[in-house]
């Protein structure tokens, strides 16, 4: 573990990381997600991976976005809100793993939907900048709810 001043220096950066990553991962009305400036926060060869999928799947950062496009015009979803609830980073040396409670809202149809899980995302620190290396994340579902521990910061 980090010495204690390098920790909380480290959990700051971090926050800040994981702060625009959720700002990025949401779209107003209109809007599509941006490669560019959602890759700009992540490790190059980085992977997001649904783990609620029948199969595996691992996508590239341009493949996220690509596909999260596409569902987004194919499921008429006006609206994507998604924010942090509570967070557990863990910080050793230059690597990080961060359990994220999330909450995501959109709106499709006229009717809001709401959906919360967790994103499991390691980050690794390279040449002084914190980047993203892998997100895996599952959802609550019929049987699998967040505890009420998780559910707010």
């Amino acid at each position: 573990m980090l010495a204690s001043a390098q920790n909380n220096t480290a959990t700051t950066a971090i926050d800040s990381v994981i702060s625009r990553l959720y700002s990025r991962l949401s779209i107003a009305a209109g809007d599509s997600l941006h490669f560019h400036p959602l890759a700009a926060l992540f490790d190059s060869g980085a992977t997001l991976s649904p783990a609620f999928m029948p199969k595996e799947v691992r996508w590239s950062v341009e493949a996220y976005v690509t596909g999260s496009n596409q569902n987004l015009r194919t499921q008429q979803i006006q609206t994507w809100q998604e924010r942090e609830l509570h967070a557990q980073t863990d910080v050793f040396g230059t690597i990080a793993q961060r359990f994220s409670t999330y909450e995501i809202r959109f709106t499709t149809a006229g009717k809001e939907v709401i959906r919360r899980g967790i994103n499991a995302i390691q980050l690794v620190q390279r040449n002084g900048s914190w980047r993203v290396h892998s997100i895996i994340w599952d959802r609550e579902r019929e049987g699998l709810s967040l505890p009420d521990s998780l559910k707010q910061r």
